[in-house]
């Protein structure tokens, strides 16, 4: 694997301050892309996204590691991110996954029966039909 020159030329130190220095100069949450806007308007030479992930990690665990907040919410280190939340999350997945729209695309796609026949046939709402499904 060659060595790309140009990521040594900054120490860890440095990139742990250009990431601080672009937190102070938006003074909220910014992203990578913002990042990269400031670095390259800033006059100071200031390492690449690219480099900070190959030498740091992501973005969003530097970020963590230097108290600085983002918008990468769902990080598994987040302890805002509860048990609750999760499976509420879960919840919301597995609802909307098994619409009736989403039923009648897979149905047709695989020549099963028609929404209206299996609530006919079942006698069973569609919310029935659901619990039905999760508790197989």
């Amino acid at each position: 694997m060659p060595v790309n020159i140009a990521e040594d030329k900054f120490s860890d130190e440095d990139i742990c301050l250009a990431v601080k220095e672009c937190n102070e100069h938006y003074g909220r949450r910014f992203s990578e892309a913002e990042y990269e806007e400031w670095r390259k308007q800033d006059k100071n030479n200031r390492p690449q996204i690219e480099t900070v992930r190959m030498r740091l990690g992501s973005m969003p665990k530097l970020k963590n590691t230097l108290g600085i907040d983002t918008y990468e919410r769902h990080a598994a280190e987040n302890i805002d991110i509860t048990k609750e939340y999760c499976l509420s999350a879960v919840k919301k997945f597995v609802s909307e996954m098994l619409s009736n729209e989403n039923y009648q695309r897979w149905a047709k796609k695989n020549n099963m029966p028609a929404y209206t026949t299996v609530l006919s046939k079942t006698g069973m709402t569609w919310g029935e039909l659901k619990q039905f499904a999760i508790q197989e």
